[in-house]
């Protein structure tokens, strides 16, 4: 399942070594991990952080071949969204952790995830308390 128009983006380890997510159920978990916006003094200013374990970085679910995570909204919509894995807008992706298996079935997720884009509303989005 993808978005007509997107190109897919290899994963790759938070060493940069790649993996190969095709080789996994599509209950395997992924956490998909960006250096928030597209600059490259961001990424940078990442780059040297993440040797003291810290940054400023987007982060998104990857279940069942879509990619989840939540966000800021300038109406009173969901904060969630959905994407192509690895290819969050306004993001630059970094690196991709396996984070397990999920035991629910694809349609238990699909209706948790809408369950809570009733519940987790853009407007609501905090960088710092809600995130």
């Amino acid at each position: 399942m993808y978005l007509a128009g997107v190109e897919k983006v290899p994963a790759r380890d938070p060493d940069g070594k790649p993996i190969d997510t095709s080789r996994y159920p599509g209950s395997c978990v992924w956490l998909n991990v960006y250096d928030l916006g597209e600059s490259a003094a961001l990424k940078k200013t990442n780059n040297v952080s993440k040797m003291f374990g810290g940054g400023v970085y987007h982060a998104g679910v990857e279940v069942f071949g879509m990619e989840w995570s939540y966000g800021f909204i300038d109406d009173d919509g969901t904060g969630v969204h959905k994407c192509v894995p690895r290819t969050a807008y306004g993001h630059t992706y970094r690196s991709t952790t396996k984070m397990g298996f999920t035991k629910l079935s694809q349609p238990q997720v699909m209706r948790l995830l809408e369950k809570l884009e009733g519940e987790w509303l853009g407007l609501e989005y905090h960088f710092i308390e809600q995130n």
